[in-house]
């Protein structure tokens, strides 16, 4: 009762055929396909696959799997590599270690290298990610690829993560990816919302809601059934009950509308007509199949007691009668999801629990021991009611969950347990833990999915469990645990007052919790720039790791360690340290510590102003760790901050890894100041907005000042000095409550000046007396923070920052030596070779000496700001600094250089009538009255006016005037 034939999607089947051909060229896309329940999305998915793989495509695809509450972590990941493995596929030989160890936590049967413990939840699992994605990109270069999820919307946590994660990172790998979902299953509170919401977002990411068949589909749908044209008072009856719902146009006629049969009011009632006509051999056999959802022949014998010929002959019924379908692998499933649905809710409750069991005692005889199968395990004891079972195969699904990253199915599988735990008597035995280490593992599974909110309860519970004198060491670990997450969350005190507990319960005697949990205190002190605290710190961190053998923490300590000691000026010991940390981390399989390592030498020599070493430094990182997971990723975000800085825009663009992952501040920072950089607001406005978002409860200055800073930059581009004001105001409030560091901010106020300064021009230009001193008290409140901190500069960069605003505040008092402050302060940017800097003090030193009427000078600078923007990309700048040369008629770059401006240009480009008419704007003339004295007409005066403005970049004759008489054009 199926078409032999594809019916219509013409529309649907072009957009997917363009996302192919993007494919093709090396543009990489994802497409939600979205529609009800039987509307056509997986034939129309299957013609796609058709189409792809005539064309030389790899198809890869995998379905979710629908369990319930229970979860299977990765099923479409691990059916889509899945052939690729049986076929031991080349590809998978040309992988890295790593990445081949990666996969093969998902894929049994793939040999893999040694892969390392989770580690840290997110981190682990990104490393998975990753490895699927180089895998993809890999096949990629030998031929196009097609990935096809189907039903996400039962998408586990982890395929949820995976496909937001897609939907960010691929780029210009030669990739397509389908993800099916129902329309009608996403209620308001379905979990995945949240992650569609990210996908659809993408600038990737298209979606294509299928609408249900037409009359003349429906009749073609007919016609590819039967073979011939149907009566139309039957198509009439067809197309009313269905809608065009393809999947219920086939059960409606199947049910027998084309004999005239009274038509079933629903779709659960037409497809029950399909199964009255089978044996109950073949009913034995589906109802088992509902249960299990897609199963082998021998397995679904297993489970129901049947002979295997027996249940085959069975079997062999629902096939023919288009129920069930085989699929490449000799599974049987259901035709249609909808089909199985049907079949479950016709059994009793009593049939269900019975059919559980078999098949989860089925499923411990003959399937292997992965994380796919000890879930389902685990998932049909639960539904059975065997609670003994459901806890120890819950426990052990868990274990497999997490080895394997999976850390939200690891923390679900953890709190079943923990809800089975009264009723089982001996569950301390079985558990092989207490109630205590259960509620921990639970915690760390589900803060490892980077879901607080249902870790921090569990961790409280087994705090509160644990007695200090009994449980001191597991005690204060989980205090250290606790004071982590919450300083994350940005309760600093709470932190604080927890870790301080721990330690105390941890004594004073070296061991490895105690060194632990001092590297906890050396990064909160760190990261709010408590500097000298930092290195005491730091160097009881150091002797205590070493005294207690806990070798692996040495370098993550020595890399924080020395950007403490670089931050106050101890530069040869902050060197020495940085070193150390490279050689001890190179024993970490994950090289993590030799990237904290290089990133922290890297990000430490920028902020002394060594900007050329900094680059040295970070591509000796990018090249020592050739791929390393997570490691690679954060050299690849500081390396494009570096490369920046220097000047080296294009690289800095293809260093920045595709998609933030668990580095998503710093990752949108970059993104932000290198959209800035070139102009483009709209796109670094998004990503200062999801930025901030992100840290609303942070503490670290150095991510909030960036963010106060780069926003700052976005208001004032837009003009906006109040939100700009109010910026500063906030950041400097923020960060002066969390930290020490005065160098950060110094950062924030000299940006407080420089806004003063345009909100005082801008006064003058308007004549507004009031508004100009407060932007004049504003500055000076702002210096004064400015030269407090050079005082205790330690670096060229904090020199050169406090030389701008020395600037800006000159500018805010109108003072006579702003272009040579300005010059200054290029100065002191080029040698620290920070280009774009230097380009924008000269372009403002430029407008300066303009200002004054230095033509010559200005054109100088002018030249010389243009010619780095130019190199740099910077889009803005450009646009800016030729606008200034053309409002200023100034001279030509040779001419600048000897000092001289050609004699028959006036400023501006004004022609004598021009300057005429402004001279008498100047003095506050009206239209009319100029008209008058000038004997022109009122509307010609009006014209003179309009190109006035034009010519001097003003937007009101106020502003008009004030230009005027800072160029003397007055008479």
């Amino acid at each position: 009762m199926a078409s032999a034939g594809f019916i219509g999607r013409a529309e649907e089947l072009g957009e997917l055929d363009a996302g192919l051909d993007a494919a093709e060229r090396g543009e990489a896309g994802v497409t939600v396909l979205a529609g009800d329940s039987g509307v056509g999305k997986t034939r129309l998915i299957g013609e796609v696959e058709r189409r792809a793989a005539e064309r030389g495509f790899r198809v890869l695809e995998g379905e979710c799997v629908d369990l319930g509450s229970d979860q299977l972590p990765y099923a479409p990941l691990a059916a889509a590599l899945r052939p690729l493995v049986r076929s031991a596929d080349p590809v998978l030989g040309e992988l890295p270690d790593s990445a081949r160890a990666e996969l093969a936590a998902i894929a049994p049967g793939l040999a893999g290298g040694t892969r390392p413990g989770p580690g840290d939840g997110q981190a682990a699992q990104l490393r998975l990610f990753e490895a699927v994605l180089t895998l993809l990109s890999r096949i990629g270069e030998q031929q196009p690829v097609l990935l096809v999820i189907e039903d996400t919307h039962w998408a586990d946590r982890s395929t949820r993560g995976f496909a937001v994660f897609l939907s960010r990172a691929l780029r210009d790998e030669r990739v397509h990816a389908i993800l099916s979902l129902r329309s009608d299953e996403l209620g308001r509170r379905h979990p995945l919302r949240p992650a569609l919401a990210q996908i659809e977002r993408a600038q990737l990411t298209r979606r294509i809601d299928l609408r249900p068949f037409d009359r003349e589909e429906l009749a073609a749908q007919v016609v590819a059934i039967g073979g011939a044209e149907p009566r139309p008072h039957v198509l009439d009856a067809l197309f009313a009950r269905s809608e065009g719902n393809a999947l219920f146009a086939e059960e409606l006629i199947a049910s027998g509308a084309e004999a005239g049969g009274p038509l079933p009011s629903t779709l659960r009632d037409a497809m029950l007509l399909r199964f009255e006509s089978l044996s109950p051999r073949a009913r034995a056999a589906i109802d088992m199949l509902a249960i299990a959802g897609s199963a082998d022949d021998e397995l679904l014998a297993l489970a129901t007691g049947i002979d295997v010929e027996v249940l085959r002959d069975g079997l062999r019924e629902g096939l023919e009668a288009n129920v069930l379908t085989r699929d490449s692998e000799n599974r049987i499933g259901f035709r249609h999801a909808l089909l199985r649905e049907v079949v479950l809710d016709e059994l009793l409750p009593g049939e269900r629990s019975e059919s559980h069991l078999a098949l989860a005692r089925a499923l411990e005889a003959t399937e292997p021991g992965d994380v796919a199968s000890c879930t389902s395990i685990a998932h049909h004891f639960h539904a059975a009611g065997a609670q003994r079972e459901a806890f120890t195969s819950s426990l052990e699904a868990a274990r497999l969950a997490e080895e394997v990253a999976a850390f939200g199915e690891a923390g679900s599988l953890y709190e079943r347990a923990l809800s089975l735990w009264p009723r089982i008597d001996d569950a301390e035995s079985l558990a092989g833990a207490d109630l205590a280490e259960l509620e921990l593992r639970a915690h760390r599974s589900f803060y490892g999915a980077g879901e607080d909110s249902r870790s921090l309860p569990l961790l409280r519970q087994a705090i509160d469990r644990l007695d200090p004198e009994t449980d001191r060491m597991r005690l204060a670990i989980a205090l250290g645990e606790l004071a982590y997450t919450l300083w994350a969350r940005g309760h600093a005190e709470e932190s604080r007052a927890n870790l301080d507990r721990a330690l105390d319960l941890a004594g004073p005697e070296p061991g490895p919790v105690r060194a632990r949990l001092l590297s906890y205190r050396l990064r909160q002190h760190l990261l709010q720039g408590r500097l000298r605290h930092a290195i005491e710190i730091g160097d009881e961190a150091l002797r205590t790791a070493e005294a207690s053998g806990e070798n692996s923490l040495r370098p993550f300590i020595l890399a924080r360690l020395g950007s403490a000691l670089f931050a106050v000026g101890r530069f040869n010991e902050g060197r020495a340290a940085f070193e150390e940390a490279q050689e001890l981390g190179a024993a970490d399989p994950l090289l993590e510590g030799v990237a904290a390592a290089y990133a922290n030498y890297a990000d430490s020599l920028m902020l002394a102003g060594r900007t050329r070493e900094a680059v040295e430094v970070i591509e000796a990182g990018h090249t020592a760790l050739a791929h390393a997971s997570r490691g690679f990723r954060w050299i690849g975000i500081v390396r494009s901050e570096m490369l920046f800085g220097a000047g080296r825009w294009d690289e800095a663009e293809a260093a920045l890894p595709k998609t933030y992952g668990t580095d998503g501040v710093a990752w949108l920072l970059r993104r932000a100041e290198m959209a800035l950089g070139r102009g483009d607001e709209p796109r670094a406005a998004e990503a200062l907005a999801e930025a901030r978002e992100r840290l609303a409860d942070a503490l670290e200055p150095q991510y909030l000042a960036t963010q106060v800073i780069l926003s700052v930059d976005l208001e004032v581009h837009r003009r906006d000095h109040a939100a700009a004001r109010a910026l500063i105001e906030e950041g400097l409030d923020r960060i002066e409550y969390c930290s020490e560091d005065i160098a950060r901010l110094g950062q924030v106020a000299a940006a407080g000046v420089s806004v003063e300064a345009g909100a005082a021009r801008h006064a003058r230009d308007v004549g507004d007396a009031d508004a100009e001193r407060r932007a004049r008290e504003g500055a000076d409140r702002f210096m004064a923070r400015v030269e407090a901190a050079a005082d205790d500069a330690v670096s060229p960069l904090e020199a050169a920052v406090a030389a701008h605003a020395r600037a800006d505040h000159a500018r805010a008092h109108a003072r006579a030596d702003e272009a040579e402050l300005r010059r200054l302060a290029a100065e002191r940017w080029r040698d620290l070779e920070r280009p774009y800097e230097e380009a924008t003090t000269l372009w403002k030193a430029a407008e300066a000496a303009l200002d004054r009427g230095e033509r010559g000078a200005a054109a100088r600078d002018a030249s010389r700001a243009l010619e780095i923007a130019r190199g740099l990309g910077s889009r803005w700048l450009v646009d800016e600094t030729e606008g200034l040369i053309a409002r200023g008629r100034l001279s030509a770059p040779a001419e600048a250089a000897n000092g001289s401006a050609a004699p028959d240009e006036r400023p501006f480009g004004l022609t004598a009538r021009e300057a005429q008419v402004l001279e008498r704007v100047a003095r506050g003339e009206t239209n009319r009255e100029i008209a008058s004295e000038l004997y022109m007409a009122e509307k010609t005066a009006s014209v003179h006016v309009s190109r006035i403005l034009s010519k001097l970049g003003v937007r009101s004759r106020t502003e008009a005037a004030a230009v005027a008489h800072r160029q003397g054009l007055t008479g």
